[in-house]
């Protein structure tokens, strides 16, 4: 399992980002902390490397981020963009209520499919 702190927010321990590979082509990244315009480049430097390293199928695990701005909204739609690209797909877990209102609210909900656990994902994207 890779592990990643962010660098770059005021306070470097803002985000955690802990990637695991759960087989050749699905990873799961389990965001801790806050996800804004500080913490977001690092999470997109991590999600690149992952989808560079053959991981096409991605699993975002949001259960314990505290805080998401619209800057972490858009590394979401870019790393679904990139997934696509290569084949595969995301999928957002541990969603709260706040940020779920947000999603659908933008009809984000369209794009960035949500499960209610990360074994939910996998058993999606090993059924695709």
């Amino acid at each position: 399992m890779e592990q990643s702190r962010s660098s770059g927010s005021a306070l470097p321990q803002d985000m955690l980002v802990e990637v695991e590979r759960i087989d050749e082509t699905i990873a799961v990244a389990r965001i801790t902390g806050t996800l804004d315009r500080f913490s977001c480049q690092r999470l997109k430097d991590v999600l690149i490397d992952a989808v560079g390293a053959g991981s096409k199928e991605l699993i975002i695990d949001l259960t314990d981020v505290t805080t998401v701005d619209s800057s972490g909204l858009g590394v979401l739609i870019v790393m679904f963009q990139r997934a696509r690209l290569a084949g595969g797909g995301l999928r957002l877990t541990g969603l709260n209520e706040r940020l779920t209102t947000i999603l659908t609210t933008m009809s984000l909900d369209q794009v960035l499919h949500r499960d209610q656990t990360v074994q939910d994902a996998i058993s999606y994207f090993r059924s695709t």
